[in-house]
């Protein structure tokens, strides 16, 4: 369209024209911006990142590495703790109790293998910083041979003793920190107490070789003389000794100190609801219902109210560090008496204050929820569509306005042409 048959100078022609070319080229740029935000973080990933795949929780899995906007898998060959630790170290979890496993744990998987015969001296803090072989060269590895790997966080919170290097150190001297062990041929009188799935118990090595499948072996013995002991002390029992043989020591990917079973607690038990319990326990000890193996070891003894965590005496633990094995004990009852003197009666006021003990609170390591995914995927959307209208918008308006301008100088040139005077008159 010629505007200037509309009366349009030249120049202003021009200007609307290019006017209306910015718009198009910033309303491109714009379009191509969203589109690269968006897609972009979904195709490919920044090099040498790090990440726990097929695992339960975000902080175990099969580990995998970014290369050129494309994730492999590392070779197990020759793998130690202390590579596991620098994994946890850049995935930003604790590197106390960093472990390793082959990936068969959590399943193959067909991509490349990208990292072999890795060697970390333990300070680094990047797996790439440690020695390896060419990154994509050939290797002798299978990509059923893939590593995976398990972090977890510290909980410093749950007692005034510090779980620090030297603490662990001495723990993994004199045990092990690991998840529940469950056989599924037998129920054990334990198994409603922990999930394999979420939590972790110490056995020192002085009990039963430190071997959780030998304490398993015991304890399944021990479901012949639970008929023995009174209905009204039976379950309180039950949590006792589980929580004494299995020394409570992690939830959901996040490790404490083990905790031994408060002293208040055995007491409560031992002394007030169930005089005769340990004599039960004691004479199913004794018996023959227990084999030799079990009978004698220092691991088996009952605890001793006063003393609960003398299997871990070398730990060194605040008083504080310690499990009520779900069991709640009623505090001391306090009774004041006011006197009111209104009348010549006087007049008896009775308080009762009562406090229980709450059970401590482990925090737990997870996925952020589907909700928040969703949400987190929406908004980028929204915010591009929202951009992208308001382009719209202001080409539009701007083409509105340029045609109005022509629509009221092309009036204007009529108006000045029709009260032009007539030359011929």
């Amino acid at each position: 369209m010629d505007f200037r048959l509309l009366g349009c100078p030249t120049a202003y022609v021009d200007g609307l024209l290019v006017y209306s070319l910015l718009h198009v080229l910033l309303a491109m740029f714009l379009l191509l911006s969203i589109l690269t935000w968006n897609l972009l973080p979904a195709r490919g990933c920044i090099f040498g990142d790090l990440q726990l795949v097929n695992g339960n929780r975000t902080n175990i899995g099969r580990l995998e590495i970014c290369i050129n906007n494309e994730w492999g898998t590392v070779c197990d060959d020759g793998w130690t703790h202390t590579n596991a630790e620098v994994i946890c170290r850049q995935l930003g979890y604790s590197t106390i109790g960093a472990q390793y496993f082959n990936e068969k744990y959590f399943g193959a998987v067909n991509r490349s293998i990208f990292l072999d015969e890795v060697v970390c001296l333990g300070s680094e803090d990047n797996i790439l910083q440690c020695n390896h072989s060419t990154i994509g060269s050939s290797h002798n590895c299978s990509r059923s041979n893939g590593v995976s790997v398990q972090c977890f966080k510290i909980d410093n919170a749950l007692c005034n003793t510090e779980s620090d290097n030297q603490l662990w150190s001495a723990m993994s001297s004199n045990g092990i920190c690991e998840a529940y062990y469950k056989d599924e041929s037998y129920t054990s009188i334990c198994d409603h107490l922990y999930d394999p799935e979420i939590d972790y118990v110490y056995i020192p090595h002085r009990r039963l070789r430190g071997s959780q499948q030998v304490l398993r072996r015991f304890v399944l013995e021990a479901n012949a003389f639970l008929s023995q002991i009174p209905e009204h002390c039976r379950d309180l029992s039950i949590k006792i000794m589980c929580t004494h043989y299995y020394l409570p020591c992690g939830s959901n990917g996040t490790l404490h100190v083990p905790l031994p079973i408060c002293s208040n607690v055995c007491s409560y038990m031992s002394v007030t609801v169930c005089p005769d319990i340990w004599s039960f326990v004691v004479k199913f000890l004794d018996s023959n219902q227990v084999e030799l193996e079990y009978r004698y070891d220092e691991g088996i003894k009952l605890p001793v109210c006063n003393n609960t965590d003398e299997m871990i005496d070398y730990l060194n633990l605040t008083s504080d560090c310690c499990s009520d094995g779900g069991i709640k004990v009623p505090q001391p009852t306090k009774t004041t008496t006011e006197v009111i003197n209104t009348s010549t009666t006087p007049v008896q006021l009775s308080t009762t204050i009562q406090t229980t003990r709450s059970t401590p609170l482990i925090p737990a390591s997870g996925t952020p929820s589907a909700s928040n995914q969703l949400t987190s995927a929406l908004i980028p959307g929204m915010i591009s569509i929202l951009l992208l209208l308001l382009v719209v918008l202001a080409i539009v308006l701007s083409v509105a306005c340029c045609i109005k301008k022509a629509r009221s100088h092309k009036q204007l040139m009529n108006e000045e042409f029709s009260v032009k005077p007539n030359p011929s008159l």
